[in-house]
């Protein structure tokens, strides 16, 4: 069965399966991006029926929002507005309909894999410009060879809109830290950010990631999760 589609009256999410992988997607965009709107709300639209199965971040290339948004389309290289990634490895380019297809068909296939790693209890809070937090990671059947966790302070629905619409951004990163990964266990992390940025919705979303010097089709995401800030 197609995890993706609703069953019956279904209105509120389905509970985390630990059993299965969690899909992680990152959204390459901009306030501009004509043909973005379509993939923000299908990822949205996808947040709602998956729940916690289903994580995703948005880097926002406009006034600096996402200030490492160009080390990361350098390192995937691709540089068209907007390119989804689905599992760190499945690129798909544009907003059409058969790229909101590949969006669920590629999230299907991530659901349905073998379970490799899980992240768990993310706490974390900030004030003045530092963010502090933990969370535990557990891995199961991965090699740690070039394994990072990177952990981001995002916000779920910052005053952010595409140009000449009203449709909102969500899940924008605004700043990161990666860890090398060598073992399951509690990590401890810590993120510098501007504290002028007013969050509307403060929140952490982390992933797990094979991430080598150049990019390759081994440069996997195996588990995601978030947590918002004062909730």
């Amino acid at each position: 069965d197609n995890p993706i589609k609703f069953i019956g009256n279904q209105i509120d999410p389905p509970e985390l399966d630990p059993s299965k992988p969690v899909v992680f997607a990152e959204m390459f965009t901009g306030e501009q991006c004509g043909n973005c709107p379509p993939v923000a709300n299908h990822l949205h639209h996808l947040k709602n029926i998956l729940g916690e199965q289903f994580i995703y971040v948005e880097y926002c290339q406009s006034n600096n929002h996402t200030p490492f948004y160009i080390d990361y389309v350098s390192y995937y290289d691709y540089w068209e507005q907007p390119t989804t990634m689905i599992g760190g490895t499945n690129a798909i380019v544009g907003g059409s309909e058969e790229s909101l297809n590949l969006i669920d068909a590629y999230s299907d296939a991530v659901i349905n894999s073998g379970l490799q790693a899980t992240l768990s209890n993310l706490n974390a809070d900030k004030i003045n410009g530092i963010l502090t937090g933990t969370i535990n990671v557990e891995l199961i059947d991965l090699s740690t060879e070039s394994l990072i966790l990177t952990v981001v302070l995002a916000d779920g629905n910052p005053e952010i809109y595409y140009t000449g619409t009203t449709e909102q951004f969500h899940n924008v990163a605004f700043a990161k830290t990666e860890i090398a990964i060598t073992e399951s266990g509690l990590i401890n992390f810590t993120i510098d950010y501007d504290s002028s940025i007013d969050f509307v919705q403060p929140k952490v979303i982390a992933w797990l990631q094979t991430k080598k010097p150049s990019y390759d089709t081994e440069c996997k995401t195996y588990s995601a999760t978030e947590y918002i800030i004062g909730e």
